[in-house]
């Protein structure tokens, strides 16, 4: 995200720098056409995190979530706003061709973590994520990239860098995406794929197409199939669960989730629960049979309208469903005028994936950054080049947008970087160094709860070995970093957890304290997420030290 908005900084910089291009009227802009949409449905955002249960989830977002919080969707509308200023066909070429390149290294990290073992952490993986997060999320970036790889390796024109570029793209992504078992990525980059060959080969060459997404399809198939057989990485993991498993028991948490999201509609159709916001309703909605398996929470819908409509209620699926119309019209225009060839093709394939994909999955907000990219540059002034530019002013804007989106990255990407050498610190048995550098992190960033969680943690270890005053100001010190996040995020049910256990390790541990605030405070989590078992068993076990004499 750092990078990201750093480089949309620059980018609005540059553009405001250049004299505006003389335009034709009669070229009308299709990414302009979408903002009124879009703005409802920013509107409808702010609105719902303005008032819903937890703030902080809908404005900037979890602890490595932040695809549908408003700091998410503003780096992805600034990218659709920046690329549909500069659309033209030689910008829409080189935009394909760096996405295809860029997705080499990802691909690659990918490769090897499956065949050997990640490289910062220097253990093997089930599935391979490479620097996306998760295997998920690295399936939807592949996916988006696989019809923009395929249509840079076919196309006669382009540099024999560019071909090059494609088919190692091709060689390298199609493997990795299989190998991180995404079915819904693969139908994406099956859909994506499928869709560029027609619109470049048209209806008489229909058979052609067949073949490709036939062909792309075995290969996909083929390679999940030897990869979950044969993966080296799968010899560290024993017994590992089949990956047909893995998928059978997804597919029954997915149901739930949608259930759930369904239930939350229909509790709050106005405004929704709240933007981003998904996880907390579906701690309180899922049902206690689906307790155990689906005892993590879900911090989205799997599916883009469910999400819209649980989170933004009927105000954001309003402008939902109107951007979808004004898309789909702007891209019949396109169409019809014979516009879609080249590396727009290959764009409406990498859009029709993300259309599918979204259906059954989440998107990551870098995933999201290039679908805004993509989307802008597809309707920007509907593929005319030298038309109308945005007016001076309207770029600067952006620009300094950008640079506070910049500075709020900045400070996120910090108190990361405080807590990962934290935990290194700790994992390479130095518990002071570890323990300053959790505590900067937790007093950089407040408000988030894994800071104080790792940092809880760590105190406890300690606690845990040294003589009975000491002990006692380690949890001292426990409870109040907990009880200072439930104080900042009183919607949490992490926050209330975390000050549970802190409670009763310092009655049990230090010989002081309350069982009874140990019990408010697991209640309080437990009203907040009921269907927990961690949190039900803890609770079960202060109840029981209540009543021993």
């Amino acid at each position: 995200m750092l990078a990201a908005s750093w480089l949309l900084a620059a980018a609005a910089l540059v553009r405001a720098a250049r004299p505006e291009a003389p335009g034709r009227a009669d070229a009308p802009d299709g990414a302009a056409a979408l903002w009124p949409p879009l703005g409802v449905l920013a509107a409808a955002a702010i609105l719902s995190a303005a008032v819903c249960e937890d703030p902080w989830m809908g404005w900037i977002g979890g602890h490595g979530f932040y695809g549908f919080s408003i700091l998410g969707w503003s780096l992805c509308g600034l990218a659709f706003f920046l690329s549909g200023a500069v659309s033209s066909p030689e910008f829409s070429r080189r935009l394909a061709r760096w996405v295809a390149a860029g997705s080499v290294p990802v691909s690659a990290y990918a490769l090897f973590q499956w065949g050997w073992q990640d490289i910062l952490t220097g253990f093997p993986v089930e599935r391979p994520y490479s620097s996306l997060g998760g295997s998920l999320h690295l399936g939807s970036y592949l996916m988006l990239a696989a019809p923009l790889a395929w249509a840079s390796a076919t196309e006669a024109e382009a540099p024999a860098w560019g071909r090059a570029a494609g088919w190692t793209a091709l060689v390298l992504g199609l493997p990795a995406l299989a190998a991180t078992g995404s079915r819904s990525s693969w139908l994406g980059a099956l859909a994506g794929i499928g869709g560029c060959a027609w619109l470049r080969w048209g209806r008489s060459r229909l058979w052609k197409t067949g073949l490709v997404v036939l062909a792309a399809a075995a290969l996909l198939v083929g390679l999940n199939k030897a990869f979950s057989e044969l993966s080296p990485a799968r010899r560290f993991a024993e017994p590992a669960p089949a990956l047909d498993e893995l998928h059978m028991e997804s597919d029954v948490v997915r149901l739930e989730i949608w259930r759930c999201a369904a239930r939350a509609f229909l509790d709050h159709p106005w405004l929704g629960v709240g933007t981003n916001d998904f996880a907390s309703a579906y701690r309180r909605y899922k049902r206690p049979v689906h307790a155990t398996s689906a005892e993590k929470d879900s911090s989205d819908a799997h599916n883009d309208w469910l999400q819209v409509m649980a989170t933004l209620g009927l105000a954001g699926a309003a402008a939902y469903l109107w951007l979808h119309w004004q898309a789909v019209t702007m891209w019949l225009r396109l169409f019809r005028e014979g516009r879609l060839d080249g590396p727009r093709a290959a764009m409406t394939g990498s859009l029709l994936g993300f259309l599918l994909q979204t259906k059954l999955n989440a998107m990551p907000w870098s995933s999201l950054f290039v679908v805004g990219l993509l989307a802008g540059c597809l309707f920007g002034r509907l593929g005319e080049g030298g038309a109308l530019r945005p007016r001076r002013a309207a770029v600067r804007g952006a620009a300094a947008a950008a640079l506070v989106l910049a500075a709020c990255c900045s400070w996120l990407a910090w108190a990361d970087h405080l807590e990962i050498r934290g935990l290194l610190a700790r994992g390479a048995g130095r518990p002071r160094e570890a323990a300053a550098l959790l505590e900067r992190a937790v007093r950089w960033n407040p408000w988030e709860t894994a800071y104080r969680l790792n940092l809880d943690n760590l105190l406890w270890d300690a606690a845990a070995s040294v003589p009975l005053e000491p002990r006692r100001e380690l949890l001292r010190r426990a409870v109040a970093v907990a009880a200072d996040g439930v104080r900042r995020r009183p919607s949490d049910a992490t926050a209330y957890y975390l000050l549970g256990q802190a409670e009763l390790r310092r009655c049990r541990w230090g010989g002081e304290g309350r069982l009874d605030a140990a019990r408010l405070a697991l209640a309080a989590a437990r009203a907040l997420a009921p269907h927990s078992r961690m949190i039900r068993e803890d609770l079960e076990r202060v109840i029981a030290l209540r009543r021993r004499p």
